[in-house]
């Protein structure tokens, strides 16, 4: 697996304190006086990420820039896009140590991408049937319930909504 890490500019933080994992590192500006950067200012070639099979983004500017992401502290810990991984600064846990819990738990979920452990699943691999009349639904639970009955279905997830469809998902 190829992991890459891109920073706003070069800092001293060890991500491998974090993620033990051998990574490549990148800067999204050569010029660390930059505050506010533009597109125009902007370093780093994006193509370089294009071989990688998961890039850390830390802090807003690299989750802007790279990937399109409007939220770090939203999305941050998430695989977006089946390669993007935001994750908030380390650095300003010094100035709002209140967001400790949040990048821990962020750092956490990202070591489970980078082990294997958080499959992600494509909609083309999974089973998904509409429901749209009760009908179809009693048939598909009588098959559900037949299913765990034989030990033949290790889990399946229910979505239902009230004006729309009900999607099932079945292993």
């Amino acid at each position: 697996m190829k992991l890459a890490v891109v920073e706003k500019t070069k800092s001293r933080t060890n991500y491998s304190e974090f993620f033990g994992e051998e990574f490549d590192r990148f800067q999204l500006l050569d010029n660390p006086a930059i505050k506010k950067p533009k597109v125009a200012d902007i370093t780093l070639n994006k193509e370089e990420l294009n071989d990688y099979d998961y890039v850390i983004l830390v802090g807003a500017e690299p989750c802007k820039f790279v990937a399109k992401i409007s939220s770090v502290v939203k999305y941050q810990g998430h695989l977006v896009d089946d390669k993007w991984l935001p994750l908030t600064n380390p650095g300003m846990l010094k100035f709002k140590p209140e967001g400790q819990q949040a990048f821990d738990s962020a750092v956490s979920k990202i070591k489970t991408y980078l082990s294997g452990s958080n499959i992600v699943y494509k909609e083309s691999e999974l089973d998904i049937q509409g429901i749209e009349n009760e009908a179809e639904a009693e048939g598909y639970l009588k098959d559900l319930i037949t299913k765990a009955k034989d030990g033949n279905l290790p889990y399946f997830a229910l979505d239902t909504e009230t004006s729309a469809l009900c999607l099932l998902y079945t292993s």
